[in-house]
């Protein structure tokens, strides 16, 4: 840490989203679900100081007194039965390249998105919702991305919300 002032850890902290698309096969009509996995390099955790407290991941609990939850598998039921936040927009930038996801005022997350899968953006089109889940327990750029998910999500640690995407 260099110079005289307080280290800012907003500058340390990086983070990824990772475009996918979740299907059905056994309901095909449902079509695709845009998902992107937002994945923080590094958490933060608490707990109370007497024995056996529960560790807690601040940036999760964060999250889900914003109106996220905790999701408990990624089928496409369960994305569709996310909370979706009122106030926060989703907004595809630089010929989908970018992402800017607004609470209000603040941004959750603006930055660059990985490789999206073909149709990934028409699907967030049609549904008007992109389904964001937040997990440190996934490696952003994992080939096993889809199992990492599942295994975070049966841990119980993948908080997710459904986003209005800006028109």
């Amino acid at each position: 840490m260099a110079g005289n002032g307080p280290w800012d850890l907003a500058d340390a902290v990086t983070i990824w989203a990772v475009p996918g698309l979740v299907d059905d096969p056994a309901d095909p009509a449902l079509g695709s679900v845009a998902v992107v996995t937002v994945v923080p390099s590094m958490t933060v955790h608490t707990r109370d100081d007497y024995p056996g407290a529960d560790v807690v991941d601040v940036i999760a609990s964060g999250l889900l007194a914003r109106g996220f939850a905790l999701l408990g598998g990624p089928e496409v039921n369960q994305l569709l039965a996310l909370p979706v936040l009122a106030d926060s927009r989703a907004e595809l930038r630089d010929q989908d390249t970018r992402l800017r996801i607004t609470d209000g005022d603040s941004a959750l997350y603006e930055g660059g998105l990985g490789q999206a899968p073909a149709g990934w953006s028409a699907a967030a089109s049609r549904r008007g919702r992109l389904v964001v889940l937040v997990s440190a327990a996934v490696e952003a750029h994992a080939t096993d991305r889809a199992a990492q998910v599942a295994h975070a999500c049966a841990a119980g640690a993948v908080v997710a919300a459904q986003i209005e995407m800006a028109e």
